[in-house]
């Protein structure tokens, strides 16, 4: 076995574990209280796959950019300064969009606020 493909493995089962003992809680989420930009991205898919791609844009607007720029990093694997180009530009549209999702819609569902830092300090203050 490769050592790439063995690092890959390894990470694919720290993962694994993490959900198993953690539970499908967001880590930024958790500690903050407030949504990720990946949020609902899990439930966006979710959606497309049921064909219902107006929810599925809903939950998440990114979820095609971020499938587009796996598959364009997957094709051009081998030119790292064109992956590195689609990796920072996708990054870039994500930043925006979580922006912008969290000026118009938090904290208003999909994005809503739970538990965490935010919480607390909420909570703290009216008291």
């Amino acid at each position: 076995m490769n050592r790439r493909l063995a690092q890959t493995a390894g990470l694919c089962i720290a993962a694994v574990l993490f959900l198993f003992f953690f539970g499908w809680l967001c880590p930024f989420q958790a500690l903050t209280g407030l949504p990720c930009p990946g949020c609902n991205m899990t439930t966006a898919l979710y959606w497309l796959l049921r064909g219902q791609l107006s929810r599925s844009l809903w939950y998440h607007p990114m979820l095609l950019p971020t499938m587009g720029a796996a598959l364009l990093a997957l094709a051009f694997r081998k030119k790292p300064g064109a992956v590195k180009g689609i990796l920072l530009s996708w990054a870039v549209l994500m930043l925006i969009c979580y922006v912008w999702r969290m000026i118009t819609v938090f904290p208003d569902p999909p994005m809503e606020p739970e538990g965490g830092l935010a919480s607390l300090l909420m909570n703290w203050r009216f008291q």
